[in-house]
C-alpha cells in the first residue's frame, strides 16, 4: 500500500483490509464495472495483483524508498482470508508467473531507447534509478519470488459455468483475443 509505514504486519493487515474492501465493491455494486463475467448483472469479479509466491515477506527498502513508499505486494496466502471473510467463493485462481517479466522487460527495453528523452524530461539520477528498477523487478519476475495473480470471485457458487470454456469464449471475442 503505497504511503505506508509500519511494520510487515501492520502492512499485511492494511492489504487485507483494503483488499476486503475492493472485493465488497466489486461484488455488492452492479455499477462498478470490473473484470465482470456478464450473465445479467455482476455475478463475478477479479482481483488482478502483484503477489509473492514465497509467502508473506517485505518489500525490499530500496523500492520502498524510490519506488513505491510503503508498497507491499502479498502472499496468496494473505489474499485468500480476505475474500473467505467477505463470505465469497474463488471460482477460479490463475497464477501468471512469467507475463509481468516480459512486460518489464519490454518496458527496460523501450525506455533504454528513450534514454535522451527521458533524462531531459526527468533528469539522469531519475532514468537510472528507474532502469535499475526495471532491471531488478525483470528479475524478480523472471528468477525469484514475485508473479502476477488473477482471483476471480462470485457470490453464488452457482453464478458461473461449471468449466473455464466460457472464458475462451469471451476472450475470441476481444481483439488479439484467444484463438
Amino acid at each position: 500500500i503505497a504511503g505506508f509505514a509500519g511494520s510487515i504486519d501492520e502492512a499485511a493487515a492494511a492489504v487485507e483490509a483494503s483488499l476486503r474492501r475492493a472485493v465488497e465493491i466489486l461484488v455488492t455494486r452492479a455499477d462498478v464495472p470490473v473484470a465482470s463475467y456478464l450473465s445479467g448483472g455482476l455475478d463475478s469479479a477479479s482481483c488482478l495483483a502483484i503477489a509473492r509466491a514465497d509467502g508473506p515477506g517485505a518489500t525490499d527498502p530500496w523500492t520502498a524508498k524510490y519506488i513505491v513508499p510503503g508498497g507491499y505486494s502479498p502472499a496468496l496466502s494473505q489474499i485468500v482470508p480476505a475474500v473467505e471473510g467477505a463470505w465469497l467463493w474463488i471460482t477460479d485462481i490463475e497464477v501468471l508467473r512469467l507475463h509481468y517479466a516480459y512486460t518489464l522487460k519490454a518496458w527496460y527495453d523501450r525506455c533504454a531507447v528513450q534514454e535522451d528523452a527521458i533524462t531531459a524530461l526527468y533528469d539522469a539520477r531519475f532514468y537510472r534509478m528507474w532502469m535499475f528498477y526495471l532491471a531488478a523487478a525483470w528479475c524478480a519476475f523472471a528468477n525469484d519470488g514475485h508473479m502476477n495473480v488473477q482471483v476471480q470471485m462470485t457470490k453464488r457458487r452457482d453464478a458461473l459455468p461449471l468449466s473455464r470454456d466460457y472464458m475462451r469464449d469471451v476472450e475470441k471475442g476481444l481483439p488479439g483475443g484467444a484463438p
